[in-house]
């Protein structure tokens, strides 16, 4: 009410100018244009207060505190009346002393013309289509004012006035809510669609900048511009301009742009001007040219998703007048993650001087070569092998072709046209390899991972122009050359005419064990057929020289072992592909596969190869596998990018202090970071929390498109991947207990077994046996009926039990009184006891048999792993496992249990291990300690959820709140709550388009008083220059114009002066 402008009485009155100016009528408020009014707020007295849609659930308390029957049914609030039905709650539902809780509403705000503005609607009644908010409003108005006329018609009809409110405050809930279920025709649109997800305000238009001087086009290669070049097509590059000021030392060359007509158009004392339709236009000091993009202007280049640093670099421009695609060198791809099948990227012009500076100092593309992986892709690695490795005679004029593109060379190293002393070139004297190169002299061949890591690092730390010059040298190398020689593949590589070497080896296919004996079955014949597919190919096979073997330029030695040998084992959800169609004759996978025959070919083992082609059971068994691949990588890839996002918003403001600390909104989370923890030098201003989050968000990633399995290892079966991840960075109690895992270290091994006979649990049913029905002779004393139970030896041995043990447990058993366990090899028979040889029922059999394989062996409820020196108990906890006095070194995977015992220093230390494994090692300590450290800083585990987010920071990030999810019920509870905003945060100050406090933007100013006035008097003096020379400018140019009511009549048009640089010219 303090900020309402103007009381509404009718609908009509929310098109009023008071609440702002439109094209056609000026502010009746504040007396201003469209152009410089902000608008104005007004407000609507309803007769009856309504219950605020955003306190539905504060409503639901109040009233529950009352001991009424409450429920919030589709965002609105219902009680029951007499009759026990839910009914809409209004005011007339209390007493009227009672309408004036904080949860009802009295007025209704209504937002200015800016906020809703209309549209012009050809073909309409009115021509003008009102905003959608304003017809909510309208709506509520107008049963409102129904609700008076009834009530000024007769004021005794309550329940007419009851129903005409419930319709009110129904229409008060969907100018907040949208109705419930689907409608077939467009709904009007509400405040919350308005906020909510990536449409809505905050994410739409306040954070995500719309931005001018940019393009987007498809990539294509081009092997011939330089590494950190991008050629773009004239179609952008005369479109895209840049602002180019006008001084006495560049005059020429814009007079020279300006006669070529390279400018778009020239700003002119705050005027802009198009040399098109001016023909005597020439510079003058001070003036602005936005010319077209040339070769060597720097544009910002970038593929989404932008993951990591490198996924945006500064980039040469190289005008390319043929074509219309982006052109990349292939060597620039492995950062962006870019390849050329119709992969697009953008270009940003930056127009502020100092934003081309910074993008020129800190973005280019030799920034990126170590820490982005710039460099070395597929034909340049293959070049540099088969140059290297093989040694080809070149010829002296392929040598020369080739040696043309290396731009520095010494001609008396050359004492062969051979690939060695071409490629010794492109290497410094100093350059020293043990065993490839020996003072710049190629002894062995080179391949992939050494040019990449250890020559092109070293060639890196002594210049930054150095390696990209050896990059460009090496791609166009590898161009010419096989452009000259050629380098395919094809089917003959394969050398199908020795496909009978291969000696097929009689695998026995019959499942013996537990999906653990099967993997390992299933390693160790796909590790035969590896050696079988390798014997009979070549020393010098182009395939083997494509792959890891050689040169390391693409794909691996898998990829022939499952062309020429076999495809071996197939994985489904991280094991073995399980049967679905049970049957009372034997479970089997496919249809056409036997009852009750257990062999691995059914459970994923194809032995064919794609050279020969599968056969329909495989081809079926492979599709199972392959699905699931496709379906992960289409579903899952929202659930990593939605943990992404939710690292970055909680780790936005981890920045590197001036003291080298690394803080987070004002909060100390390391005291004194390394500058060498990462790759990249650590300075000042480092955004440390977003490249970690940046980082481990790709990792996440990846996590999602892999397949993991653990059932080929000894250790306890932990769930790792996305699910482990999303357990510890968001601290689910439920999850972490169902992992959690008690690690007790330096334990030997014979210690260890004794332990496990001791305290790990072990039923029957573990141990998988086989049971058949037996049938004996009638004799006194036993049923002739009875069960034998055949177990597996492997697995018996595997778990550490032999038969004695298992007869020990029938003995200790209730069962002893009953039944008589014998065994023979493997093979363990119940006998019944009966008195005089009666036979024992096939239900009761069945029921027996359940309750041996329920039979527990051995254990406390424990289940222990050995694995290497460690024992891993699953089933107790840690406080328990601190009362064994024997127990030392113990830590759990259980952060929170780590937390509550140990406290939070150890809890974070072993989150930071937990990461670490979930990672495998992928990710840089530094980026997974910033993690650790944010979650850990306020003594107590913080998740990475809205709920986490929301406790770590102040009630004054508000605005960082609003950004990420639920905007309008965080922001109705911040109004609530009166909490005053703060513009600190990276969020905040995107919001308000203010300079971030990372980076460049972390610098400060330090404030001269005195300095600043005297350019402040600086200042107005060439503004009140320019104005006089404006109008000097027009009244030579425009003499019609006039000024204080004068005309001037004498127009004169003064000659251009002429080009002289060394002229003394004061403006």
């Amino acid at each position: 009410m303090k900020l309402s402008k103007f009381k509404v009485t009718c609908s009509e009155d929310l098109n009023s100018n008071h609440l702002g100016a439109t094209i056609e009528n000026n502010c009746l408020t504040c007396g201003l244009d469209f152009r410089s009014c902000p608008g104005h707020t007004g407000h609507y007295e309803f007769k009856y207060p309504l219950v605020h849609p955003l306190l539905s659930q504060e409503t639901r308390v109040a009233l529950k505190a009352q001991k009424k029957a409450t429920r919030v049914f589709q965002n609105t609030v219902q009680i029951k009346d007499s009759t026990n039905t839910w009914k809409t709650f209004t005011a007339l539902d209390v007493e009227p002393s009672a309408r004036k809780s904080s949860f009802f509403r009295q007025y209704l705000p209504i937002s200015s013309l800016h906020v809703r503005p209309a549209c012009v609607t050809a073909g309409t009644r009115t021509g003008v289509s009102q905003n959608d908010i304003t017809h909510r409003l309208a709506s509520l108005i107008r049963l409102d004012q129904t609700l008076r006329i009834s009530i000024q018609l007769n004021d005794e009809n309550i329940v007419e006035h009851r129903r005409i409110l419930t319709r009110l405050q129904i229409a008060y809930v969907l100018l907040f809510w949208p109705p419930p279920g689907t409608q077939k025709n467009r709904e009007l649109s509400c405040l919350s669609q308005r906020f909510k997800g990536k449409e809505g305000r905050c994410r739409s238009t306040l954070l995500g900048k719309r931005v001018d001087y940019s393009a987007r086009s498809v990539i294509s290669s081009d092997s011939f511009i330089d590494v950190d070049e991008i050629g773009l097509p004239l179609q952008i590059a005369d479109k895209l301009t840049v602002p180019e000021h006008v001084c006495s030392w560049n005059f020429g060359h814009m007079s020279n742009l300006l006669a070529e007509k390279k400018v778009k158009c020239v700003e002119r004392n705050g005027r802009m001007i198009d040399p098109t339709y001016r023909r005597n236009l020439y510079p003058q000091l001070g003036d602005v040219f936005h010319r077209y993009l040339k070769n060597g202007d720097y544009v910002l280049a970038n593929r989404q998703p932008t993951l990591w640093r490198s996924s945006i670099q500064a980039m040469k421009v190289r005008r390319m007048p043929r074509g219309r695609s982006i052109r990349l060198n292939v060597d620039v791809t492995p950062p962006f993650n870019a390849d050329f099948d119709g992969d697009e990227m953008c270009v940003f012009v930056p127009q502020n001087i100092d934003a081309r500076g910074e993008m020129h100092a800190l973005m280019a593309t030799p920034e990126h070569i170590v820490v982005g992986g710039v460099g070395i892709v597929q034909d340049a690695a293959l070049c540099i092998w088969i140059l290297s490795h093989e040694n080809p005679f070149l010829g002296k004029r392929l040598f020369f072709d080739c040696l043309m593109h290396v731009p520095r060379f010494d001609l008396s190293k050359i004492q062969a046209y051979d690939g060695r002393h071409l490629i010794e070139q492109l290497f410094p004297d100093n350059l020293q390899i043990p065993g490839i190169v020996e003072h710049g002299k190629i002894i062995s061949g080179i391949n992939k991972k050494v040019t990449k890591k250890k020559i092109l690092g070293f060639i890196y730390k002594q210049s930054k122009r150095d390696a990209v010059d050896f990059i460009n040298s090496l791609q166009r190398i590898a161009a010419e050359y096989f452009a000259r020689r050629g380098f395919s593949v094809g089917l003959s590589c394969l050398e199908p005419d020795k496909l009978h070497k291969i000696k097929k080896h009689t695998h026995d296919m019959e499942i013996q064990g537990d999906d653990w004996e099967v993997i390992r079955r299933g390693m160790q014949y796909k590790e035969k057929n590896a050696h079988a597919a390798k014997s009979i190919l070549r020393e010098n096979n182009r395939f083997l020289t494509l792959t890891s073997e050689r040169s390391c330029a693409k794909g691996s030695l898998l990829n022939i072992i499952q062309m020429l040998s076999s495809l071996g084992q197939q994985f489904f959800k991280g094991g073995l592909i399980g049967t679905y169609r049970p049957s009372e004759r034997g479970d089997r996978v496919l249809s056409s596969d036997p009852f009750g025959k257990k062999v691995m070919t059914s459970h994923g083992y194809i032995e064919s190869a794609f050279l020969k082609g599968l056969n329909p059971q495989e081809l079926f068994l492979h599709a199972v596998s392959s699905r699931l691949s496709l379906l992960d990588t289409a579903l899952k890839t929202a659930t990593s990018g939605y943990a992404s996002r939710r690292l970055w918003k909680s780790m936005e403001d981890c920045i590197v202090q001036y003291d080298m600390s690394l803080r987070c909104n004002g909060r100390m989370l390391i005291f004194k970071v390394d500058k060498d923890a990462l790759p990249c030098t650590i300075v000042p201003g480092y955004a440390a929390g977003l490249e970690a989050a940046e980082k481990i968000g790709q990792m996440i990633m990846q996590l999602t498109l892999n397949t993991f399995h653990l059932a080929g290892t000894n250790n306890a079966t932990v769930t790792q991947g996305v699910p482990r991840l999303e357990a510890l960075i968001n601290v689910w109690s439920k999850k972490q207990s169902q992992q959690r895992l008690i690690y007790q270290e330096n334990v030997d091994p014979w210690k260890a077994h004794c332990i496990l006979l001791e305290e790990d649990t072990l039923y029957v049913k573990d141990l998988e046996p086989q049971c058949t029905t037996i049938h004996y002779k009638r004799s006194k004393g036993r049923s002739p009926k009875s069960i034998r139970f055949r177990f597996n030896q492997k697995k018996c041995i595997r778990k550490r039990v032999t038969m004695w043990h298992i007869e020990d447990a029938v003995q200790r058993s209730k069962l002893s009184k009953y039944c008589l366990a014998t065994s023979k090899g493997m093979q363990l028979s119940i006998v019944i006891q009966t008195p005089h040889g009666e036979q024992v029922p096939m239900d009761l059999l069945q029921e027996l048999k359940e309750i041996i394989l329920n039979l527990k062996i051995r254990g406390n409820g424990q289940m222990i792993f050995y694995n290497n020196g460690t024992l891993e108990r699953k089933g107790i906890s840690m406080s328990k496992a601190f009362e064994q006095a024997d127990w030392q070194r113990l830590h759990s995977t259980s952060i929170i249990e780590t937390a509550k015992t140990l406290g939070i220093s150890a809890a974070k230390d072993q989150l930071i291990v937990e990461l670490n494994k979930v990672f495998n090692n992928g990710v840089d300590l530094f980026d997974i300690q910033c993690l650790a450290e944010w979650m850990c800083n306020k003594g107590t585990l913080t998740s990475t959820t809205r709920a986490g987010i929301a406790s770590f920071y102040e009630e004054e990030n508000v605005l960082k709140c609003m950004a990420f999810e639920r905007t309008l019920r965080t922001a109705a509870k911040a109004a609530t709550m009166k909490t005053k905003a703060s513009f600190k945060g990276l969020s905040e100050k995107i919001l308000i388009n203010d300079l971030i406090d990372t980076g460049s933007g972390f610098c400060d100013v330090v404030h001269d008083n005195d300095r600043f006035i005297e350019l402040q008097d600086e200042v107005e003096a060439r503004q009140l220059l320019q104005i006089e020379n404006k109008r000097k400018q027009e009244e030579d140019e425009e003499p019609w114009l006039s000024y204080d009511g004068q005309e001037y009549k004498k127009p004169c048009r003064p000659p251009s002066p002429a080009y002289n640089p060394y002229a003394n010219i004061v403006y």
